[in-house]
């Protein structure tokens, strides 16, 4: 690549040579020779994602339009720096980038000794790395040298990064349910007792799909509160205990019966069991045909719907996962019912649900509070809510998320800079919820609010 660069050096030689002010002390006469804009196209930035066996491969793109990054030229100095900092994960390393200027104009990277013709709008070139700009005026008299610089935001340990996404359109209004199949996010809600839902593709540059009624359900509604996603499979309980489901191609609209067992509550999954609570066991299935007890004790602290839950893999085995739900009593306590296991296909590996009790004078518990959500992102599990549900307290509603690294048992606010958005906590009456896609912390609101994040660790 230098060897081509220093021979389309020779051809603008005679440029040069003329340009006896290519030391950085000679003179500028303005604007013979100058930079007057400076735009960049559309940074795209490709993730690699693999499957639990480390065999499959796939990649995603997230894209930042170009016209939303503005640029600073200090003509005095020299400098071209973006006014604000773009995201830390956007790729920097191949942009497109259109130059107004007069004279010539020619690009000179880091570790570069050469400069090298530069075409304005068709170039790319790389940030990551020091970058200077040559304008030579057109009589070759005068010439002037600029550095350029990204500034990118870096992910301080233990911050909370959000940009808000309300401009995505999304119309809800009330209580509501979260939940992601790959790169979409399903928003499950209310809707005045006749639910709907509306998804977006977090990959696709289109806005929130419009609110769609629930259908199919022919005994009773559909609880909104009680979907679950298993196996790709979206399932949920209509209000006289029926077993239905939805694939995600339907988008969660259209409903057909499931199963012929009849269950209280609908519980949660993981990649093997689907579970539910049948009046006097949890019980599990693998095929919605046979149904086994998976735990018996503690019944009384088993949460209602809605119920919070995450499954992932252990550190240890692959073919494990530890698998944890959460949610409140009835009646209500101090403190989020927290429920554990270890799941396996193995019968001999999988084990019971176990409830883990929170001591009266514990402070490690998580406090109980309305519309829980519960996410993982890198090691650690995060968990928020809102009010507090036997007072109505609001003062901590949608403050802090709360951090557990040890599946559950202990738990405590994240960080004093890992604060929620200012307008969940400024409006407690408008119910919100969060959702996790690939390390990236989505938060939708009553209203219409949404945020994409993510908490800055090492491990990112």
């Amino acid at each position: 690549m230098k060897t081509l660069l220093g021979k389309i050096c020779l051809l603008t030689a005679t440029v040069l040579m003329m340009a006896s002010c290519l030391k950085t002390e000679d003179k500028v006469t303005y604007p013979q020779c100058a930079i007057t804009s400076f735009s960049v196209g559309t940074i795209t930035t490709t993730f690699h994602t693999t499957t639990k066996d480390g065999l499959n491969d796939s990649t995603y793109t997230r894209v930042i339009d170009g016209k939303s990054i503005y640029f600073n030229i200090d003509q005095v100095k020299g400098t071209i720096e973006s006014v604000d900092s773009i995201i830390s994960w956007a790729d920097i390393s191949r942009v497109v980038t259109t130059v107004t200027y007069n004279g010539y104009i020619f690009c000179k990277q880091r570790g570069w000794d050469d400069y090298y013709n530069f075409v304005s709008g068709t170039d790319s070139v790389d940030y990551t790395k020091d970058v200077e700009f040559l304008v030579v005026s057109t009589d070759g008299a005068n010439s002037k040298t600029y550095t350029v610089k990204f500034n990118q935001a870096k992910l301080n340990k233990d911050s909370l990064y959000l940009a808000d996404r309300s401009s995505l359109g999304l119309k809800l209004d009330g209580p509501h349910r979260t939940l992601a199949v790959g790169s979409t996010i399903y928003v499950f809600a209310e809707n005045g007792g006749t639910p709907t839902v509306t998804s977006l593709d977090t990959d696709a540059d289109k806005p929130w799909t419009t609110p769609q009624v629930l259908t199919g359900c022919s005994d009773g509604t559909l609880d909104y509160r009680s979907v679950v996603v298993f196996k790709g499979v979206f399932y949920a309980l209509s209000t006289d205990g029926t077993l239905y489901r939805s694939l995600p191609a339907v988008e969660g609209v259209a409903w057909t019966k499931a199963s012929d067992q009849k269950l209280q509550r609908l519980l949660c999954a993981d990649d093997v069991y689907l579970y539910g609570y049948d009046g006097s066991a949890i019980v599990m299935t693998s095929d919605l045909e046979t149904w086994t007890a998976n735990g018996t004790t503690n019944l009384d602290q088993l949460p209602v719907s809605p119920v919070a839950s995450i499954a992932f893999d252990t550190k240890t085995n692959a073919e494990l996962e530890n698998v944890l739900m959460l949610g409140l009593t009835d009646p209500v306590g101090d403190y989020a019912a927290v429920w554990y296991k270890v799941s396996a296909a193995n019968a001999e590996s999988n084990q019971q649900w176990n409830y883990i009790p929170v001591a009266s004078d514990n402070a490690y518990g998580l406090p109980a509070m309305q519309n829980l959500s519960l996410v993982r992102l890198g090691d650690k599990l995060l968990a928020f809510g809102g009010a507090d549900p036997s007072t109505g307290d609001t003062s901590e509603a949608y403050r802090y998320l709360y951090a557990s690294t040890d599946n559950g048992l202990s738990w405590y606010p994240y960080s004093a800079n890992v604060m929620l958005p200012a307008d969940l906590h400024a409006h407690p009456e408008l119910p919100a919820s969060g959702v996790a896609i690939d390390n990236h912390l989505w938060i939708v609101q009553s209203g219409g609010k949404v945020w994409e994040g993510m908490v800055g660790k090492t491990d990112f």
